[in-house]
């Protein structure tokens, strides 16, 4: 077990228990003291007790190796997205499906930044927003590509697709196909 504690000179106290098991002695071992001319300084970390300095100095390796082993020092909570907000933003990019759709636009309709509304999204949706869209893009184009009387061209331009090459490699990347192919499938 670790305890620090601030003394009434405030100098830190950093102490190992006797609670400790060998793995964690293990992996402390060589942070706290190590070799010099071959031989440990201090041959038994059960009971150690350090003062000042030398105390602040091992617990910056300590926080060190922490967060290189990706622990965060304060546990990172999931924020929900409130159904309001992702039914705010759905039925923001459905009434807007139609025309490129930016980014800030559909964080802005939820009420949250950039930064908060693709996190939220992406834990409640499963994927990016930006990706959310072009499959929502691509499934409304497939009920558009059920009428004959529109060439892929008109369809993509429909969708809000800068061009039909760029509109061909999303709906391959959607679809497994592209968009002729699939016409051709479900004729």
């Amino acid at each position: 077990m670790l305890k620090i504690q601030r003394t009434s000179n405030e100098q830190v106290v950093f102490a190992l228990s006797s609670q400790m098991d060998e793995e964690h002695i293990a992996e402390l071992e060589p942070l706290i003291r190590p070799e010099a001319n071959g031989r440990r300084i201090v041959p038994d970390l059960k009971d150690l007790t350090l003062v000042g300095q030398e105390a602040i100095s091992i617990l910056e390796r300590l926080f060190a190796i922490h967060l290189m082993r990706g622990s965060s020092p304060v546990p990172n909570k999931p924020t929900l997205f409130p159904k309001w907000r992702l039914k705010r933003a759905i039925d923001y990019i459905e009434a807007n499906i139609t025309r490129p759709i930016y980014f800030a636009e559909v964080s802005s309709a939820a009420g949250l930044t950039r930064m908060h509304f693709d996190a939220q999204f992406r834990t409640a949706i499963g994927c990016s927003p930006s990706n959310y869209i072009l499959k929502r893009k691509v499934a409304h184009s497939q009920q558009l590509l059920l009428d004959p009387h529109l060439s892929i061209a008109d369809v993509a331009a429909t969708m809000g697709f800068s061009t039909q090459a760029h509109y061909s490699v999303v709906f391959k990347r959607m679809v497994g196909e592209t968009p002729a192919r699939w016409r051709e499938s479900v004729r």
